[in-house]
């Protein structure tokens, strides 16, 4: 289950660098006339890209919930050995 996380991780922050690539080249096309960040298509790459980084979080908080669960479960065996 961490593998597939780490891997949805690195899609997500693949998206995310490609996003912001877009929205680059859409800054460009507006030059100083106007504020680009303004532009629909410019919020709408940025939404995207807060929706991925919101992904990238939740995985990431998983991971560390599943090594910790790891951790415990290790410590447990850890204590029956010793009590045997």
């Amino acid at each position: 289950e961490i593998k597939k996380a780490e891997v949805k991780i690195s899609e997500y922050e693949l998206k995310i660098k490609n996003l912001y690539y877009q929205i680059g080249k859409e800054g460009v096309q507006y030059g100083d006339e106007k504020a680009p960040l303004d532009a629909e298509p410019v919020k709408k790459l940025i939404a995207d890209v807060r929706k991925f980084e919101t992904e990238i979080q939740l995985l990431s908080s998983r991971i560390a919930e599943i090594n910790e669960q790891k951790k415990a479960e290790a410590l447990s065996k850890k204590k029956l050995k010793k009590i045997k």
